[in-house]
Formats: C-alpha cells, structure tokens, sequence
C-alpha cells in the first residue's frame, strides 16, 4: 500500500504476514525517490504505525522555537538529549533497521531529519497536514485490516 500522493515523499508497506491481529511487513519511507530504510526487513507494522502516531501526536503538543535553522547548524547527537530545536522521534523497528528521524514543526511546515546508518542527517519539509494525513490513513487501514481479519475469523 502507498500512503501519500507526491513523488517526493510517501510511505509504502505491505502485509506479508498476518497473525493473531499483528502485521508484519516492510515499511519505508519514499523519499525524493529513494527508500528508507529500503532493505526490505519485515517488521510489526502494528507497533511501528502505533509509534509513528505516537511520534505525530508528541510533535504536535511540543512547543518547539521555531527556529527553522539550518541542517548544519543542528548538532544531532545532543538535541536527542535536549530536544531544544528538534525532536527526536522514537522508532521501533525502523531504528534496528538504521534509521533515525527527528522533526521540527515551523507554522504549518513539518521539518523531517533522517539518517540511515549513521550517515548525516538530511531534510525533507513538507505540509504538516500532507504528513498527518498519511499517518491518519495508515492508522486507519490498520483499524480496517484488523476488522476484516477479526469477521473473516468468526
């Protein structure tokens, strides 16, 4: 399934395994048209869309300075700590996988960090609602997978 409608940034997963109302599959972030964390490692899908939810709804109630600075200027490694510019986003799977993310809220702007196996962070921004769109829509295709898998099994 793909979750959002830009090229430059969407989410793609896939139930492969299906279980006792757990989905595992891979999932990765898409992009400017590169996958990550794109190894194709199956994970809980369930856990990792309940993070990624978590990880939104922490931004959204974080006060953050708006400071909009550069990606040099960010010291990664201490705003894990600090949390003063950046938030840092608590991952699942997805970190074992070698990916970290932090994020920014600046206006109606969502400022996505990403790195993959230690290699420097980079920035993606994008609408808030476009990210919070996606992340509603695979909150709610997990809701509706669970129902169906729930009624085919009485």
């Amino acid at each position: 399934m793909i979750f959002g409608d830009k090229m430059d940034f969407f989410i793609q997963l896939d139930i492969l395994i299906s279980s006792r109302g757990f989905y595992m599959g891979p999932l990765n972030f898409w992009i400017d048209g590169k996958a990550y964390p794109g190894k194709g490692a199956v994970i809980t899908l369930n856990s990792e869309i309940f993070a990624l939810e978590a990880n939104l709804e922490k931004a959204l109630n974080h006060k953050f300075k708006e400071s909009n600075l550069p990606i040099e200027e960010i010291d990664f490694d201490y705003e894990e700590l600090a949390e003063e510019n950046t938030m840092y986003w608590d991952l699942v799977e997805l970190g074992d996988n070698g990916l970290r993310m932090r994020c920014e809220i600046v206006k109606d702007t969502l400022r996505l960090f990403y790195s993959l196996n230690g290699s420097p962070f980079q920035v993606k921004e994008m609408p808030l609602e476009y990210y919070k769109k996606i992340i509603d829509e695979m909150f709610g295709f997990l809701e509706e997978t669970d129902l169906q898998t729930s009624s085919t099994e009485d």
